[in-house]
């Protein structure tokens, strides 16, 4: 889903609007007739002024390009509008038009008679996107006839103060008392509900009480502010939160009340809402939108003033809105305790309460403030539709509506009569017809799904289904799906069924419900818990745990197809590894392929090919490596299982990179980042983003590197993960050192708690500044803290962000002390600063080290880095001593040419070669030496 802008070339402020209450449906239903229809409403407009239409749902906006001064032509083309349309009476049972006018278009633009339901309205100019339109509009049709309230009628241009007055006279203080007691507790209800339904009237109407019942509160309070968040429908019908402007008089409140990252993150939202285009995802969105939320709301709690969060604008319940509602209300409550208000945007009260109360009050505690009188759904439906409920019911929120249908089929159902008894069951109001099918539910349906005698039956061929189709992604909430299959788990299809949910939950990081499902279920084969357990503690990183299973692991499977036993043998190839027990899990890891080989079990010999071609890469078998992980792509393409081909593609792309064939590793990059994304594994979505933005750097491309690991941070933000926050913060501000953006670097470096890979950045920052004072006292505290550089017991399962380094190259290149690439980049740069600060002698001995004696691996990545410091302390030495600068350049340049040649675009070898910062400089060295 995205939001489109309008032609900015057609903004010049007047908008015709014509909402059209089931044009959706016109469009679907009788397409050629709906699409006419809109071309006759176009030529007939086109024909008197000039024109751009954008449709929005249920509204066509025309957005007008004729003079401001031509009122009368604009009424023309609209009365004829109303007249095509009207044509189409039979089709369309409702229909109504305004003329919106954005501000400062000047005062007289329509000074011509505005017709009948005509309804002229300032909107701000700020962000004039598709969604403000229509919502200005939504919000004005609603509010032209309010019953017992006088009647806004608009004969001619108000003028502001006269259209202010007329909006006031909608107001019911007795209204506005009732709001002010649910937003100020103590004057009131003794309520301990914090979310309430406003719905029956007009959305104005409502919006209007609830201004004035804030503006009064916080006058009494002095500690009331209201946010107010659109939800708007799309053509896609995905609901999303808007926020309808950026309101500038907050941006000094924020700044004031907002530091250091905290603030570059805020205004780095504040500025992509600002100018949003159609490519970013939905998702990238209401991140941005959240984090925006967010800063506003931590400024007004700093502030005293905890806010009114108003969702305004539903028009219908749905799982999106409920989605997006339930992570706001989350994600704001951490830094204050907000009441929220659903306004319904017109639509029949009592259903809108009730939908409200069914969906929310699993989650939260929800006041309907009118009565919920639910409709009787359960009148007239025979057994056919009570069945096909009870399978909806049961697979609710699991397959989408064409994996729903094949469900079905397998239950008996024919195409015909799935598509009238879901027809059946939506006129009757027992379901809601979405993305899911979703079951309203009432006491009146449970009595009728008490009847069905055919659960089990419809258990079993539900466990069948999942069996079938667990490895193609066709499953949306893995963990509901384990939770209904318990307890049928000793028919072994069904049993197998519940392992591959469970497994499926894992690769989503769901250790903690796997474990608790393990401990309550009596009938899963003891082989198969043990192997979810095992990975379970792997997942959660519990080594001793772990040990405890491993007591009783069989020597080698049985046979062929005893896969139980081949699962358990590869978890416990993982622990080993996880250990550095390279032999060991190398020797289960093979009994295991050795036996999958002889039957048909393509996706567990990918799994197996993955665990060997990663630990070939600890062993620094590089070739060796990319076989085996070439052999798992090639199983795992075909099998649907979309994490281990993720796996396969992302451990390829570090070996790559090892090897030094960065574009090669840019691309399985990208393969691995599209099944991150398609599949929802957000912890290894994070790693896969990060690694990609490691390898930027590596390219020298420290801008492109910024604008990802700020959009990380974005996202981070929402999931409140600190570890995953401050790598990302911290390696932001590394790029904006290497990009030159010293200050605003080191600023965000110091606004974070201090750790040997933030100090490491400080001294390069201060070091690009010249302060080679802080730079020396930053490195040396660096690496003072020896524990933190053991990397310890690392399962493949469990990414560490400890430090940018320590899940990609850490995981890999570990010096015989256990140490990685981190401590060496440290203490290479430290012996670096104190040799350029007077102590040579001490700096090339430690570089010495560093290059020779403690060398991790001829595959470390940073070697040319080493020597290439390392020549950088003999520059003032004697003549006599040049050879060894000489021989040091060579060996850091060998490092460097071995990569570039392995490099085969060549634009991204130029990248390499020059826009490195190091590696720019060494070549320049190498060249003033005459090397090259």
């Amino acid at each position: 889903m995205s939001y489109r802008f309008a032609d900015k070339k057609c903004m010049n402020g007047i908008f015709i609007v014509i909402e059209i209450s089931d044009l959706q449906q016109y469009l679907i239903v009788d397409a050629p007739a709906a699409n006419e229809m809109i071309k006759n409403c176009e030529r007939s407009i086109n024909s008197t002024i000039r024109s751009s239409l954008f449709i929005h749902g249920s509204f066509l906006i025309f957005s007008v390009q004729a003079e401001l001064e031509n009122a009368d032509a604009i009424i023309e083309a609209a009365e004829n509008l109303l007249e095509i349309i009207g044509a189409y009476s039979e089709d369309i049972h409702e229909f109504s038009m305004m003329l919106l006018q954005r501000k400062n278009t000047g005062a007289d633009v329509l000074e011509a008679e505005l017709k009948q339901s005509y309804f002229s309205i300032a909107v701000d100019s700020s962000l004039l996107i598709e969604n403000q339109i229509v919502s200005a509009a939504r919000r004005s049709m609603h509010g032209d006839a309010v019953p017992g309230y006088q009647q806004i009628k608009l004969n001619d241009h108000l003028p502001a103060s006269e259209y202010n007055e007329n909006l006031k006279r909608l107001i019911d203080p007795n209204e506005v008392n009732r709001l002010m007691k649910l937003i100020v507790p103590e004057l009131g209800i003794g309520s301990d509900c914090s979310n309430f339904v406003l719905s029956g009237g007009s959305e104005l109407v409502i919006r209007l009480n609830l201004d004035e019942a804030v503006k009064i509160a916080s006058g009494k309070n002095k500690s009331v502010a209201a946010v107010y968040i659109d939800c708007l429908e799309h053509e896609t019908d995905v609901i999303m939160p808007f926020v309808r402007s950026i309101d500038r008089q907050l941006i000094p409140i924020v700044e004031e009340y907002l530091q250091g990252v905290e603030l570059k993150t805020w205004i780095a939202g504040k500025n992509k809402l600002e100018s949003f285009n159609s490519d970013y995802p939905e998702e990238y969105f209401f991140c941005i939108y959240c984090l925006y939320l967010k800063g506003v709301l931590k400024s007004f709690k700093q502030a005293l003033q905890p806010p009114v969060i108003v969702f305004s604008g539903v028009r219908k319940v749905s799982d999106p809105f409920i989605r997006y509602a339930e992570r706001i209300l989350e994600y704001v409550e951490s830094d204050c305790s907000p009441i929220s208000f659903f306004i319904n945007s017109g639509e029949d009260g009592n259903a809108f309460d009730y939908q409200m109360y069914d969906y929310f009050n699993d989650i939260r505690d929800v006041s309907c403030c009118a009565d919920i009188n639910a409709p009787d759904r359960a009148k007239k439906l025979n057994y056919l539709h009570s069945r096909l409920l009870y399978a909806i019911l049961l697979t609710e929120g699991l397959f989408e509506r064409h994996i729903l249908d094949e469900f079905l089929v397998k239950l008996g159902f024919s195409k015909a009569e799935i598509s009238m008894g879901i027809n059946t069951l939506e006129s009757g109001g027992c379901i809601i017809k979405n993305r899911f099918l979703r079951v309203i539910r009432s006491n009146k349906l449970k009595k009728v799904i008490a009847k069905i005698s055919e659960k089990e039956e419809v258990f079993r061929v539900l466990g069948s289904f999942i069996g079938e189709n667990i490895h193609t992604n066709v499953l949306i909430d893995y963990g509901r799906t384990a939770v209904q299959l318990a307890g049928f788990a000793s028919e072994p299809v069904v049993g197998d069924a519940v392992f591959n949910c469970l497994t499926k939950m894992l690769d989503l990081g769901h250790s903690s419900f796997v474990l608790n499902y393990l401990s309550d279920d009596q009938n899963l084969a003891a082989t198969l818990s043990d192997a979810l357990e095992l990975r379970c503690f792997l997942i959660e990183n519990k080594k001793i745990a772990c040990l405890e299973i491993l007591k009783g692991i069989p020597e080698k499977p049985e046979s062929p197809h005893d896969v139980k036993s081949s699962l358990l043998l590869l978890e416990a190839s993982r622990y080993f590894h996880a250990m550095s027990d390279y032999q060991r899990a190398l020797d289960y890891v093979k009994k295991v392929l050795i036996f999958l080989q002889e039957g048909e079990h393509d996706r567990l010999e990918g799994i197996a090919f993955i665990e060997l071609g990663f630990l070939m890469l600890c062993k620094g078998k590089l070739l060796e490596s990319s076989e085996y992980l070439n052999l798992a792509v090639e199983k795992l393409l075909g099998s649907g299982d979309s994490f281990s081909l993720m796996k396969a593609y992302l451990f390829t792309a570090v070996q790559q990179y090892l090897w030094g064939a960065l574009d090669s590793s840019m691309d399985s990059t990208e393969k691995a980042l599209e099944l991150s994304c398609l599949t929802g594994f957000e912890e290894w979505q994070f790693y896969i983003e990060f690694f990609k933005c490691r390898l930027l750097f590596e390219l020298g491309r420290y801008f492109d590197a910024e604008k990802m690991l700020s959009e990380c941070l974005l996202r981070s933000e929402i999931y409140r993960d600190d570890s995953r926050k401050k790598i990302f913060s911290a390696w932001t501000a590394r790029a904006c050192v290497y990009q030159g953006k010293i200050y605003r670097g080191i600023n965000m470096l110091l606004s974070l708690e201090e750790d040997p890979e933030v100090l490491f950045f400080l001294s390069e920052a201060y070091y690009f500044n010249g302060n080679m004072e802080k730079a020396v006292d930053s490195i040396e505290k660096a690496g003072i803290e020896d524990s933190y550089f053991t990397l310890g017991f690392m399962p493949l399962e469990h990414i560490s962000w400890k430090n940018g380094f320590a899940s990609i190259e850490g995981r890999i290149l570990r010096s015989n002390k256990g140490t990685g690439v981190l401590l060496h980049n440290i203490r290479a740069m430290q012996a670096f600063l104190l040799g350029m600060t007077g102590n040579r002698e001490y700096g090339t001995e430690i570089l010495f080290s560093l290059t020779r004696d403690e060398k991790i691996s001829e595959n470390d990545p940073y070697n040319r880095f080493y020597f290439y410091l390392y020549c950088q302390l003999l520059e003032s030495r004697k003549n006599t001593e040049m050879i060894d600068k000489l021989t040091l350049i060579s060996k850091a340049l060998k490092y460097l040419q071995q990569t570039s040649s392995r490099i085969n675009n060549p634009k991204i070898r130029q990248q390499f070669m020059t826009k490195n910062y190091w590696n720019s400089r060494l070549v320049a060295e190498a060249q003033r030496e005459k090397l090259i």
